[in-house]
């Protein structure tokens, strides 16, 4: 049996600020992370910030914690989640749920 274990980090944009936030990711990227990953909380668009996150990384996948649905419509996050997949195809991970 084998069995795969993943490394992955989550970033506060809202806390780091986004400049940090985009070199965090990088680094991570370069350090061979499998994942990072952001909320939507605070003010901050999660998908603004994987859109930048995914122009310095070549490697990780950026993923969204949580998007709420009552932030947006579903036509909205799936127009969203269409133009980040061209960003960056098989590298974004979308997470969604109710909470605020």
């Amino acid at each position: 049996m084998v069995t795969l274990m993943y490394l992955g980090i989550g970033i506060a944009d809202r806390d780091l600020g986004h400049d940090a936030g985009v070199e965090a990711d990088r680094l991570a990227d370069e350090g061979g992370t499998h994942s990072v990953w952001t909320n939507e909380t605070g003010g901050a668009d999660a998908c603004v910030t994987l859109g930048a996150w995914t122009q310095v990384t070549h490697r990780v996948k950026s993923g969204t914690g949580v998007i709420p649905l009552s932030a947006r419509s579903i036509a909205t996050l799936a127009l969203a989640t269409r133009q980040l997949a061209s960003l960056a195809p098989d590298r974004v991970l979308m997470g969604i749920g109710v909470g605020q």
